[in-house]
């Protein structure tokens, strides 16, 4: 008969479901509209793009610029504490900016997938913080090679490789840790069937053995 409105309704959910089970077919939770990894690159680039128009427009304006924004001992000196998260948004040149962006896409979907907005961005701002920290340490006891001022967002992106390779290393141990399970299920199961069918040919030798003594 005329498939009816409602059978229709169920075939197409049980489909949907049957997709669904499929993990090519499920919709990403990842969404570029509400995403900060993809807020972050934007973000990034215009910053980039302001930088470039300034440094053609302005050029003497470029000094001042960077000693408001980029990192420096002198500015968290004299009270310019921004600089930790301002100098993660400039870069030095397109290849600089190129590189951080693409870790930072490759990377972060996965971490914030995994982790979720709020602790993605606690994540790549401490790692931005305290590579920062890090290259100014280096600059105080080093000057020679780090004493000038800092910009890029490599450390935040680092942190991002960082938080990946430890996901995946505890996905590793997390399946080695299931297949030794395994191991250890199929010996103590081999274990108690050779119990049994030892159990077994030994209570059949007693049985017989009495049988045999009766008819004696």
């Amino acid at each position: 008969g005329p498939k009816t409105p409602l059978k229709s309704r169920c075939r197409a959910t049980k489909l949907t479901k049957m997709l669904d089970d499929r993990t090519y077919m499920r919709t990403p939770s990842f969404q570029p509209q509400r995403s900060a990894t993809v807020t972050l690159i934007i973000i990034n680039t215009a910053i980039f793009v302001f930088q470039e128009v300034l440094g053609f427009y302005q050029p003497g304006m470029v000094g001042k610029y960077l000693e408001l924004f980029a990192l420096s001992t002198w500015g968290l000196g004299h009270g310019y504490i921004w600089q930790l998260v301002s100098f993660q948004f400039m870069h030095s040149g397109l290849l600089h900016l190129i590189g951080n962006l693409l870790a930072i896409y490759f990377f972060g979907r996965a971490i914030e997938d995994a982790l979720g907005r709020n602790a993605f961005l606690r994540l790549y701002f401490t790692s931005g913080v305290v590579g920062g920290l890090l290259q100014l340490l280096f600059a105080l006891m080093i000057p020679r090679y780090f004493g000038g001022s800092v910009v890029g967002a490599s450390a935040g992106a680092f942190g991002l490789v960082a938080a990946k390779f430890i996901e995946d290393l505890l996905k590793v141990r997390r399946a080695n840790g299931d297949f030794l399970h395994r191991i250890v299920e199929i010996q103590l199961a081999t274990h108690d069937a050779l119990h049994f069918l030892v159990s077994r040919i030994a209570n059949e030798g007693v049985s017989g053995a009495d049988v045999e003594i009766n008819v004696r």
